[in-house]
């Protein structure tokens, strides 16, 4: 069970006046379920420890956003979760795309080449830098409610269970999301890709 104050309006209101013990103690009772649930979707202390630091300094620093319609470690932990998720984009950013292609390009087959180096093969190299580019993109277009759960699933490998557990949703809504996240980014991919990478010829 989530820990409450007895007097957490009391506390809160003298941290927003800018008191920052009082953020401390405000904050003090849940940083381990934060960090808990920073370490479900990171899977790494470090990463998770980044995580809850920042989301808290984001909080103290918001504190006068949050309107009390929820309780305040519910607030707190979208914010941890929104940190944890761009996080994990930044660090897909500079992951190799090859499950990513045929999933978003569908029949359009595009070859994504490893090589780490400019001097190692210089048109395989920006070929690929480009393609990084262009998905990283194409998942810019996606709202939070829908990149969320297409980072968990198709980056991270995590389950349709768990990615229900870690946004608070039911598994048909996260299904129904990556449906229309794998949509969105098919058709923004097809708008993208021909330029350049355009559909094999079939043979005659």
């Amino acid at each position: 069970m989530t820990p409450h104050l007895a007097n957490e309006k009391i506390v809160l209101d003298q941290a927003r006046a800018g008191d920052s013990a009082a953020f401390e103690v405000l904050i003090g009772p849940y940083h381990h379920r934060l960090y808990r649930r920073a370490l479900k979707i990171m899977r790494n202390e470090q990463d998770a420890e980044d995580v809850v630091q920042d989301a808290e300094m984001k909080a103290y620093c918001r504190l006068d956003r949050f309107q009390g319609g929820s309780r305040f470690y519910t607030w707190v932990t979208r914010i941890v979760i929104n940190e944890a998720l761009m996080k994990l984009r930044k660090r897909s950013s500079n992951r190799e795309t090859e499950s990513l292609e045929p999933l978003l390009t569908g029949k359009q087959q595009v070859k994504i080449h490893r090589t780490s180096s400019p001097d190692e093969q210089p048109e395989r190299y920006y070929d690929g830098v480009e393609l990084r580019s262009i998905l990283s993109g194409a998942l810019a277009v996606l709202s939070p409610s829908l990149s969320a759960p297409f980072l968990l699933c198709f980056l991270e490998g995590y389950s349709l269970r768990e990615i229900a557990a870690l946004l608070g949703l039911s598994v048909p809504a996260i299904k129904s999301r990556l449906h229309r996240a794998r949509r969105i980014l098919s058709r923004r991919l097809s708008s993208m890709l021909p330029r350049r990478y355009p559909p094999p010829r079939s043979a005659a």
